[in-house]
C-alpha cells in the first residue's frame, strides 16, 4: 500500500477568510466587539510593547478563534496563492441582475488571471492586517496586496496542507 504524500501550499483567499471568520459574519472571528481586539490580536495598540524591550509586558499568546486559530486577525499581513484584482469578487456578478445575485454561489475561487496592474508586476493578496495596523484593517474582510516578491517583517505565512 502506498502512503499518502501532502502536498503543502498556500491558501487562496477564500480558504483564508474562511478560516478566519470561523463561522461567523462578523468583522472579526469573535463578533464586533472592537473592546476585546486584544485578546485576539495584536495590533498597533498593543504591539509597540513587542518592539520596545525596556517596556515590560506580558508574552501570553492571544486567544484562537472558534477553529483553533490564532493570529488571524493582526500580528501579520498574510500571503494568499491569488494573484490581487481590487474588483475580484465584484467579477462573479458581471451580467447577474442584482435580484438575482444572492442565488450566486462561490466556492473558492483561486484568481490567477493577469490584471492591467500585473504589467508592472506578480502582485498577490495579502489578508489579515499586521502588528501595526488599527482595529479596523484586522477585520476578517480585509484585503491588500504586495509584489509577490516583497519581503517585510509584517509579511508573514500559514501554510494550507493537501493528503493525497
Amino acid at each position: 500500500e502506498k502512503a499518502a504524500s501532502n502536498v503543502y501550499r498556500l491558501p487562496t483567499e477564500a480558504e483564508w477568510e474562511f478560516c478566519c471568520r470561523a463561522g461567523t459574519t462578523t468583522d472579526y472571528s469573535f463578533g464586533d466587539d472592537r473592546s476585546v481586539l486584544g485578546q485576539y490580536a495584536w495590533f498597533h495598540a498593543n504591539s509597540e510593547k513587542t518592539t520596545h524591550p525596556s517596556i515590560e509586558y506580558s508574552s501570553d499568546s492571544r486567544k484562537p478563534n472558534a477553529l483553533g486559530l490564532y493570529d488571524m486577525h493582526g500580528n501579520v499581513w498574510e500571503w494568499c496563492q491569488d494573484r490581487w484584482a481590487a474588483d475580484r469578487y465584484e467579477r462573479y456578478f458581471d451580467g447577474v441582475p442584482r435580484q438575482e445575485r444572492s442565488e450566486v454561489v462561490v466556492t473558492d475561487p483561486l484568481f490567477l488571471d493577469q490584471t492591467d496592474q500585473h504589467e508592472y508586476g506578480d502582485w498577490r493578496s495579502l489578508r489579515g492586517g499586521g502588528w501595526t495596523c488599527a482595529p479596523a484593517a484586522v477585520r476578517c474582510s480585509i484585503r491588500t496586496f504586495a509584489e509577490a516578491s516583497d519581503a517585510a517583517v509584517y509579511t508573514g505565512f500559514r501554510v494550507v496542507r493537501e493528503t493525497r
